[in-house]
């Protein structure tokens, strides 16, 4: 079910009331070029300036998804979870030729995840990354829980050799735990990681 508000074709905007998708399925496929099947604007680059176009900017008020999967490459993701205000916007960005690159935001407040055995839950999270031909980049990730929040970003330099940097830092307490692993007689404890970096090589 979709309820449609279109706010402007022009800044190619649009606004969605509430939607409902059951097995929603996104691919996503990155060769070692670079190369992707994301979508690029027609428009030509002006020669020797910098150019950035919006390819879209998505609201949508009430967003439920059922039995669905995000497969990056041959990694896949499974997808059933519901919520309140979702936002997603995508510009594409070439600073010159050869470095064109995605730029994404996305946020999700009062989201309800489903996993396995484990009681729903609901939390805020939102997210920026910039997606290059050789490279992905979380600018940013943050999510909040009722008592505890995380805050992460990720690297990885190169499609061809991966190489994942990461960094984080957060509050963590167990009577979020005690909710989410159904454990109502579980200790009262609040951890806290500072900023911390690590890699990961293959």
């Amino acid at each position: 079910m979709v309820d449609l508000r279109v706010i402007s074709f022009f800044r190619r905007k649009i606004a969605l009331d509430e939607v409902r998708i059951e097995k929603p399925a996104l691919h996503l496929r990155i060769d070692k070029e670079g190369k992707s099947n994301a979508p690029v604007p027609k428009t030509e680059r002006p020669a020797g300036k910098p150019w950035r176009e919006q390819i879209f900017d998505l609201s949508i008020r009430e967003l439920r998804l059922k039995q669905g999967m995000l497969l990056i490459n041959d990694v896949s993701v499974p997808l059933a979870a519901e919520g309140g205000e979702f936002t997603f916007a995508l510009d594409f960005h070439a600073t010159q030729a050869g470095k064109e690159s995605y730029e994404g935001t996305a946020s999700w407040k009062k989201m309800k995840l489903a996993a396995r055995r484990y009681l729903p839950f609901a939390s805020d999270w939102r997210l920026k990354f910039t997606l290059g031909r050789e490279s992905l980049e979380v600018n940013e990730f943050a999510w909040k829980l009722p008592h505890s929040e995380l805050k992460a970003g990720a690297r990885l330099a190169s499609f061809a050799k991966p190489e994942w940097s990461f960094h984080y830092q957060g509050t963590l307490s167990l009577d979020d735990l005690r909710s989410l692993l159904r454990k109502p007689h579980s200790p009262h404890c609040r951890a806290c990681w500072r900023p911390w970096t690590m890699k990961i090589f293959r």
